[in-house]
């Protein structure tokens, strides 16, 4: 069977910008609950930081950021310059700013909606309901 560009690509797309984001506040957190921990334990040691310790690490956790937002900026620049005069400097300075605003609210409804259509199976509910907009006195 023959997969078209756009039937493999948007699903991958999806799912490697999705788990990029995922680590990517995984670390924060971690980051932030032995940071918390450290003030109050100061033997207690930030696991992800970059230090004279950890050099390694370190070093694989910018390589593993660098990456995530080098995808995520190369997926909307691509989607800018599919579209004539839209790839400017103003519009990438947008998408740095979303990165921070909107990838972290995108999952949070990401996940709320694998856990409906879970739910939906588990329950053997109907989930598939599609509410039209009424438009123009339709």
């Amino acid at each position: 069977m023959r997969c078209s560009d756009d039937s493999c690509n948007l699903p991958s797309t999806f799912f490697w910008f999705n788990a990029a984001i995922v680590i990517s506040d995984v670390i924060f957190v971690v980051n932030m609950v032995t940071w918390g921990i450290s003030i109050f334990n100061p033997s207690v040691h930030i696991l992800f930081t970059i230090g004279s310790n950890n050099v390694e690490l370190a070093n694989l956790l910018m390589i593993n950021w660098f990456l995530m937002v080098g995808i995520y900026l190369l997926q909307i620049n691509i989607a800018l310059a599919s579209q004539f005069g839209q790839l400017t400097v103003k519009n990438l300075l947008v998408a740095i700013i979303s990165y921070i605003t909107f990838a972290q609210l995108f999952i949070v409804v990401s996940v709320v909606s694998v856990i409906s259509v879970l739910l939906d199976h588990i329950l053997h509910r109907d989930g598939t309901k599609w509410y039209k907009t009424k438009r123009f006195g339709d």
